[in-house]
């Protein structure tokens, strides 16, 4: 055995250094020697990005021998890869393109139709997978029958891509894969279509059965970036729990009054999961696609006596008021209850609910500091704190739905504050840690709420990560910025020992004497870029006209972040220290961002 691994090593550096005398054979069986199919097919975006390096020519014949059955391997390799979502783009400002950003999937498949039909090889191409002697199993004739598809409905060929759609769909309804990686034949073919908009034969078909066989079933219940993939191109393509509300103008998609947001953090992204996306028409807004919880916060918040009604699609849409959605589980004796930051539990009720249609009638009524929340006219949940009630209300969803609300309605005698206290939650309500699931809140745990008699209360961020980490802690608020708006705070600064930095989405504001520079947000050990977590710009162009900040040593610092519709303005002791644009990707999720292996917040 030792023998044979010498020789498999030595072949494998024969190849790399490209000497033709190693045999195909022998090139094919060091490499299977060495690295499992599943292990080679894994590393698609790194294929992708390899080819995309070469000549179109040396390009279309590598992805060729990657995709095709060649000297070095088998089978039809009909695989892809989740890219992170919204990934961070290292020292670049700029990541609005779309091809760039996650949430996606990459794919030699992908790479190799388009440089086919761009160098006028696709009916090469076809010939060649025509050739290929017809499998046995059951994974390889989905290959081959999706890929046969995707090359004829390129060609224009739409009788042939029929018929190979629906062969594809016969092996799919028969098939039992036990993994993603033996779904990627036909995730591949409805994700091409459905994100370029094509009307392909068969696929609405296909789509429709992937989405309420198995991602509706949860098949495979452990495989939930592959879910919400496929639960987002069925939003996208129409396939809703619900009717999809009919629009009659353009004017009736504006979200004037909404701001969508998902809890999106490092173990979301990092995984791939697909982006969210709502929808408006009428008096109805409803989720199109979903990232994982999924909010549409109304724009203004609401203090006073008030109270706030609509319906909600049953089972599957909650509203959140005072910090806590509410919500019916569909068997008439539990709910959903809730916060942004700790998602849905499901807890007993005494309620007695004769039974529900298809719209549940949420009503809550926020009166001397208590929200009462009722579901068909009876009171399911109340909310009371010693602290300002959250002033948020927010239509909430769960990602694999596609539901939505109607009819919202604010009455009563709602203040809309000039000022949102954010620090004076004892339990840090609509706060969340980015990273790691860090506990917020509570006793212990890595954020706390600090009373003071000097404010409203202090946010604490504890350092104690292993020395020389780059430990990134993030803690993030529900609500995003605005187009408009600004969020001022103190912040103690003590070089080295405790700073914190002001963060929107991934792009945190790092404040050093030197200048401001940018920290670009990683996904941790979820991360698939070439960006480490210590990355760190150099300075911003300042414009205060000085090289340094004016940052005071060991005292209270003020600090204000604005934003408009493209940019950020940061005021540092009321002189302003740096003017950037904002990308058109970021959320603009404010955050307090330290390194906990270095200092405390």
């Amino acid at each position: 055995m030792p023998n044979r691994s010498l020789n498999v090593f030595a072949m494998i550096c024969l190849l790399a250094s490209g000497n033709s005398s190693v045999r195909a054979e022998e090139s094919a069986s060091a490499i299977a020697a060495l690295f499992d199919e599943s292990i080679i097919a894994s590393n698609a975006a790194a294929v992708c990005q390899r080819a995309a390096m070469l000549k179109d020519d040396e390009r279309l014949n590598s992805l060729i021998r990657w995709v095709l059955p060649s000297e070095n391997h088998a089978i039809i390799r009909m695989h892809g890869d989740f890219t992170q979502t919204d990934p961070a783009p290292g020292n670049e400002f700029n990541a609005s393109d779309e091809q760039a950003r996650g949430g996606r999937i990459a794919s030699p498949v992908f790479d190799l139709l388009d440089l086919a039909k761009r160098m006028n090889r696709l009916a090469d191409l076809s010939q060649k997978v025509d050739a290929i002697p017809e499998p046995t199993s059951d994974e390889q004739q989905r290959a081959k029958a999706a890929l046969q598809a995707m090359i004829q409905f390129e060609l224009g060929n739409s009788d042939k891509a029929a018929k190979a759609t629906d062969r594809l769909l016969q092996l799919v309804r028969a098939s039992r894969p036990k993994s993603v990686s033996e779904m990627w034949p036909e995730t591949l073919v409805v994700f091409r279509h459905v994100v370029r908009k094509q009307t392909a034969p068969g696929n609405d078909e296909l789509l429709s059965f992937l989405f309420s066989q198995r991602t509706q079933l949860d098949f495979l219940p452990n495989e939930l970036r592959w879910h919400t993939q496929i639960a987002s191109l069925a939003g996208e393509h129409g396939h809703r729990e619900s009717k999809t509300p009919t629009v009659s103008s353009p004017e009736e998609l504006e979200m004037t009054q909404w701001v969508p947001i998902s809890r999106r953090r490092a173990l979301t992204r990092g995984q791939g999961l697909a982006r969210s996306r709502w929808g408006r028409a009428g008096s109805q807004v409803f989720k199109i696609s979903g990232h994982d919880d999924d909010y549409l916060f109304f724009r203004s918040p609401l203090t006073g006596d008030y109270e706030v009604q609509c319906d909600v699609t049953a089972f599957t849409t909650q509203t959140m008021a005072a910090g806590t959605f509410v919500g019916n589980d569909g068997d008439r004796s539990h709910l959903w209850v809730g916060t942004f930051r700790n998602s849905a539990s499901r807890v007993e009720s005494n309620v007695k609910f004769s039974g529900f249609d298809e719209w549940i009638h949420q009503r809550s009524v926020v009166r001397d500091g208590v929200c009462r929340t009722s579901l068909n006219g009876l009171v399911v949940h109340t909310e009371k704190s010693a602290t300002p009630l959250d002033p948020w209300f927010a239509v909430r969803n769960w990602w694999r739905m596609h539901s939505g609300a109607r009819d919202i309605r604010i009455s009563g005698n709602p203040v809309i504050p000039d000022v949102v206290e954010l620090s004076a939650a004892e339990d840090l309500r609509g706060w969340y840690a980015y990273y790691y699931e860090e506990s917020v809140g509570v006793p212990g745990s890595v954020w706390q709420h600090v009373p003071d008699e000097n404010s409203s209360g202090v946010i604490v961020g504890h350092d104690g990560a292993p020395e020389g980490s780059f430990c990134e802690s993030l803690l993030a608020y529900q609500r995003p910025l605005d187009s408009v708006g600004s969020v001022e705070y103190e912040f103690f600064y003590e070089p080295g020992q405790t700073e914190v930095h002001p963060a929107l989405d991934r792009m945190v504001f790092y404040l050093q004497p030197d200048g401001v520079r940018v920290h670009w947000l990683t996904d941790g050990s979820l991360d698939r870029t070439e960006v480490g977590p210590e990355n760190l710009s150099g300075p911003l162009p300042g414009s205060n006209g000085s090289s340094t900040l004016p940052l005071k040593p060991g005292q209270w610092n003020q600090l204000t972040v604005a934003v408009n519709e493209a940019e950020v303005i940061l005021h540092l002791n009321g002189q302003p220290i740096c003017e950037t644009r904002i990308d058109a990707s970021n959320d603009r999720v404010f955050g307090l961002f330290h390194f906990a292996d270095q200092t405390e917040a």
